[in-house]
């Protein structure tokens, strides 16, 4: 019976299964935000609703080809990622950042597409399962 769950319980099972589904690793997620599942869905939160905002900075440094400034966002993007557990975009970042560094902007140009991609659908994922 749906009853004897608390909210915060229900909505946190919900989106963790959401989630792994989509080949989010909540577990680490979960750790990361030290078994909270109310600060976990808020890490989640700020991670889904600041995605339209990094990837512009993104894309307008790759624009500019200032691989520098690529590189540090894309970092920071990297981290974000691992600390709600969206393996699938961390693992992409770390890529780009790696190619970044190397100055590899072929590389950078032909792949920040999918990463972009993939992070606006693990961005509407959350948003449509807060």
């Amino acid at each position: 019976d749906d009853m004897d769950d608390t909210p915060v319980k229900t909505g946190g099972g919900d989106i963790q299964k959401k989630l792994e589904e989509n080949g989010f690793n909540t577990k680490d997620g979960l750790g990361y935000s030290g078994g909270d599942i109310q600060f976990y869905r808020e890490l989640l939160g700020d991670y889904a609703s600041s995605a339209e905002e990094r990837l512009g900075e993104l894309e307008k440094a790759m624009s500019e080809s200032d691989w520098n400034s690529y590189m540090i966002k894309v970092h920071a993007l990297k981290s974000v990622a691992k600390s709600v557990g969206d393996t699938k975009v961390f693992e992409q970042a770390l890529a780009l950042e790696q190619a970044s560094k190397a100055g590899k902007a072929d590389t950078v140009r032909r792949d920040h597409a999918k990463m972009a991609r993939d992070y606006e659908a693990s961005s509407k994922l959350i948003e449509e399962n807060m």
